[in-house]
């Protein structure tokens, strides 16, 4: 792949896209905060004293980096010289000395925000709607959020390859029994369904390990979940984000960012959802899954560094099987994109 067509397609998803960042319940409390690493951007949301707001991680003064962190609670405050963004108000020190300025407009660089249920979207220029780019994903969202309690795990770490690399290996599941072979390969998935919505796409499938069938529906009293089913899902929320999830009991949230030096900035978001009650054997379970989650996705970097950004195209698979066709309708959309942005000049 061209190192220039891949950056102009880079840039029209940052900044046209809505981008699924974050859920409320990361959120709930003032000063809670989410930065996620965009290109050279830095992405926060933030909870301003019960406000959410979203904007670009750099003071307008001078271009300092404000919060550090994947996540945590502080105040919006610029460490280089105090200026405070509180209460929907950016308080700037010693303000009447500034000069040949209007000081008065001075602001962070807030994003567009918008919601799905409980589910946060943030943009820099959008071009449509949030639900327009959902086309008819939204009613699923809404309802595996309101599912959601709590953040349980964070992790993030670079992947060494393109980020539609990142994202095709995890729209194929051809590869589970070679790299997840003691790890997702024990669930044995099956074929499965896959629908498209717009350029978003999903697939469900059954659990063919019948023990783990069993085991998953025998905790299942354990749960107030209204959005369940009995198998995998996995759904990619264009143009960056994935949301996966067995039997309902907990999500993770996966996001594939690009990076200005052509790797991908990979954060994957554990919840947990709603329990009836806790109990030693719930713990064991989430403290599983984030283990094996873990695995799968170090096991996905490690394959994924293997494939050079010169074996990823654009064009249509040369060797492709039934199996492939949300990568197929994946680069369709790429190409779709591109088309429109020479045609829009």
């Amino acid at each position: 792949m061209e190192k220039n067509v891949l950056d102009e397609m880079s840039e029209i998803l940052i900044n046209d896209f809505w981008h699924l960042v974050a859920h409320k319940s990361e959120l709930k409390e003032n000063q809670d905060f989410i930065k996620l690493k965009l290109s050279s951007k830095e992405i926060v949301v933030f909870n301003d004293n019960g406000v959410l707001v979203a904007f670009d991680n750099l003071c307008p003064h001078r271009g300092t980096r404000i919060l550090s962190g994947t996540n945590g609670k502080s105040p919006i405050t610029c460490p280089y010289h105090s200026w405070t963004y509180k209460n929907g108000e950016l308080k700037i020190p010693n303000k009447k000395k500034f000069i040949d300025c209007d000081i008065n407009t001075a602001d962070i660089n807030k994003l567009d925000i918008d919601f799905c249920g409980e589910f946060i979207f943030v943009c820099f220029k959008p071009k449509i709607s949030l639900k327009e780019q959902l086309a008819g994903m939204e009613s699923s969202l809404e309802v595996i959020s309101s599912d959601i309690s709590e953040r349980l795990n964070f992790t993030s770490y670079k992947f060494d390859s393109v980020f539609p690399v990142a994202i095709e290996n995890a729209l194929e599941s051809e590869h589970v029994p070679t790299v997840h072979k003691d790890s997702l390969s024990g669930l044995k998935l099956q074929d499965g369904e896959y629908s498209f919505l717009g350029k978003n796409s999903a697939w469900h499938t059954t659990v063919g390990n019948d023990r783990i069938n069993k085991n998953l529906q025998a905790i299942s009293e354990n749960f107030d979940i209204s959005s369940q089913y009995q198998g995998y899902r996995n759904y990619l929320i264009f143009p960056f984000a994935m949301l996966s999830s067995t039997y309902g009991y907990s999500y993770s949230l996966q996001n594939f960012h690009p990076t200005k030096d052509g790797k991908t900035y990979f954060s994957s978001r554990f919840f947990s959802t709603k329990i009836k009650k806790n109990s030693n054997v719930m713990d064991f379970f989430f403290r599983e899954s984030i283990e094996i989650n873990r695995q799968i996705f170090e096991e996905d970097a490690k394959i994924c560094s293997r494939v050079p950004s010169e074996s990823w195209s654009i064009d249509d698979l040369k060797y492709s099987r039934e199996i492939d066709c949300r990568i197929k309708e994946y680069r369709k959309a790429y190409r779709l994109i591109l088309k429109e942005s020479k045609q829009n000049g």
